[in-house]
Formats: C-alpha cells, sequence, structure tokens
C-alpha cells in the first residue's frame, strides 16, 4: 500500500516520492500523518507548495488521501498491538527467552512468535536435558540425533520430509508455514547481506560465516541454502535457550 501511494506521489508529488519513507519513535509515518492532516508541518506544506507538480496544476487526489487514511489506520493498529504485546511479554518468567533472542535482533512481532511456540522451553527436555540418542549408519558407523532439537525445529516450522523417486528428490514440510516463512525472510534479510548491512552480533557473525561458506563451498543454491541456514539458526536459538534456562 505503501508503495503504491508512493507511485501515486511521482505524479502528484515527485519530490516526496523521492525521498526516504521511514516511520517515528510512536510507529507512524510522518508523511502520512501530514496528508491526512494529522501532523501540520509548515516546512512540509511549503515544499508540497512548491512542487513541480503544483505548478503544473496536479493536486494530491482524493484516492491518494483515501489511500493515506487506510495506510494510517493500518500504522495505528501496528503500534497498539506492539504495545498489547510488549505489556504482555513484560514478565519474569519471560525473562531469560527474552535475553536468549537480543542476539538475533528480532522486532517484538517476531520475538512474541517464536515465545508462544518454545514457551516452555522445559517441554523439549527430559529431566531438564536434552534427548541424545546414536543411532547406526549405513556404513556401520554411529550418527548422534539430538531429539530434543529436533523436536524444537519442528515448532518452529522446520520439519521435513524427503521423498526420493529415481533421480529425482522432493522435500515436503510439516508445522507452522507462518513460523518458517519468518525464519526465511529474517535469515534472506538480515545474514544474507554482505557487511556492513549483515546483522553485527555474535550470532549474526556465526551466521554470516556459515552462510559464506556456503556460497564458498558451493554446497547448496537458491533457497535451499537459505533453508540450511534457517536450521543453523535455530539450532543456535535452542542452544542460547537451554544455557539461559537450564544451566
Amino acid at each position: 500500500m505503501v508503495n503504491q501511494l508512493r507511485q501515486r506521489f511521482a505524479l502528484e508529488y515527485p519530490e516526496a516520492a523521492a525521498q526516504t519513507w521511514q516511520t517515528n519513535d510512536h510507529g507512524m509515518t510522518p508523511i502520512i500523518e501530514w496528508l491526512i492532516g494529522k501532523n501540520h508541518h509548515g516546512r512540509r506544506v511549503n515544499h508540497c507548495n512548491n512542487s513541480v507538480a503544483n505548478s503544473l496544476g496536479i493536486d494530491i487526489s482524493e484516492y491518494s488521501l483515501d489511500h493515506g487514511y487506510a495506510i494510517h489506520h493500518i500504522e495505528q493498529r501496528r503500534r497498539d498491538t506492539e504495545r498489547m504485546l510488549d505489556e504482555a511479554m513484560d514478565q519474569e518468567c519471560f525473562i531469560p527467552y527474552l535475553q536468549a533472542f537480543k542476539g538475533f535482533r528480532w522486532g517484538i512481532g517476531m520475538e512474541a512468535l517464536t515465545l508462544m511456540k518454545v514457551y516452555p522451553f522445559e517441554k523439549f527436555l527430559v529431566d531438564g536435558f536434552p534427548v541424545v540418542e546414536w543411532i547406526e549408519t549405513k556404513n556401520n558407523g554411529r550418527q548422534k540425533r539430538n531429539r530434543s532439537l529436533q523436536h524444537f525445529q519442528s515448532y518452529l516450522g522446520l520439519s521435513r520430509q524427503v521423498e526420493q523417486s529415481g533421480d529425482k528428490e522432493n522435500i515436503r514440510w510439516f508445522n507452522s508455514k507462518m513460523m518458517r516463512s519468518h525464519y526465511y525472510i529474517w535469515c534472506l534479510s538480515s545474514i544474507c547481506p554482505k557487511p556492513p548491512k549483515r546483522l553485527n552480533t555474535e550470532i549474526g557473525k556465526k551466521l554470516g560465516k556459515k552462510w559464506d561458506n556456503f556460497k564458498d563451498a558451493k554446497q547448496a543454491k537458491g533457497k535451499d541454502a537459505i533453508m540450511r541456514l534457517t536450521f543453523y539458526a535455530t539450532r543456535l536459538l535452542f542452544q542460547q535457550l537451554k544455557d539461559n534456562i537450564c544451566f
């Protein structure tokens, strides 16, 4: 919706369309507040009056104004929802969880979604410890399987089954598609970009190194590489929660 309004402003107010539209500390977009009359900024009025579009007799349309009202309403609902989430999560029982989330630098929405899935963390453990099994491989070797971690990742939408038919391989995903897509988008926007746009925390550095190794070794491509990165991210999250809550 915001992009659509910017496209209309390319005709009706091109100088504003070329500017960066960012939300303020209250979660609202100042130029949209000005558009619908919530923010009477004299400098903005003068800027609009001196616009090329205004000199050509092109005014801001009623459609753009209605669109601004719709965006403002959505921003208000988002701001109010985030405030409610912030109040709901401000409880002592959630402190170790929020501390574990800090290194990921998520927004409150992502924190709330993850907390909803992983609380209480003890449900993934037995007698306070992860369940680890050793299984025999085809080559008569032994492989370690962290069942608690697998259960944890399943709650976050990272549960899959690989099916093979001849040379073709098909992957079926289970559980929450919403959680899976949120972690995918977070990795794509916070870890995949090169520094300095990459997340600059210890968690971000570990994930960034893993991502760079994927690319250098050409172990995976495209979506498959990002999904492997989400598995590693949730493994680090599991470790952070285990350290904060159990030990």
